[in-house]
């Protein structure tokens, strides 16, 4: 019995779009860049549980080698009585190059003032437990 011959790959004609006229200006979409910190500055009104936040916490506070860093979190309980929240917080995703952060394994609960909750964000994506924040949180000295 004789074999069909291979078909070759590739050998079908795709219409040429370039020459089609161009989308006016005004409805082409705009390309939304993060490079900008999110709005400092959080009301109590604001603050409720299952909203994301930036936290600032300061270590070794008063001492020579005081440090500010900011970590993302996510609010579980808010006691205005004390001007307390309570934040779950994320920790940077070590298999991804990108912004993808997820919760450790053993949960990392704190119970902060409201003053150091600095902002509200929103993940720009959220895929299989890894939430991707729109812009890197800076480290101070």
């Amino acid at each position: 019995m004789p074999r069909n011959p291979k078909k070759k790959l590739g050998s079908r004609k795709y219409k040429d779009y370039t020459d089609e006229t161009e989308i006016p200006v005004d409805l082409q979409l705009e390309e939304t860049t993060y490079d900008e910190p999110p709005k400092i500055g959080v009301s109590k009104g604001e603050l409720k549980p299952d909203i994301y936040v930036i936290v600032e916490i300061i270590f070794d506070k008063n001492t020579k080698k005081e440090t500010t860093k900011q970590f993302y979190g996510v609010i579980l309980r808010t006691c205005f009585e004390k001007n307390e929240v309570t934040v779950k917080f994320f920790r940077r995703s070590s298999k991804s190059k990108g912004n993808d952060y997820i919760f450790p394994n053993v949960d990392d609960e704190m119970d902060i003032q409201l003053t150091d909750v600095i902002s509200i964000v929103k993940p720009s994506k959220v895929n299989r437990g890894r939430y991707t924040f729109p812009y890197e949180l800076p480290v101070k000295h």
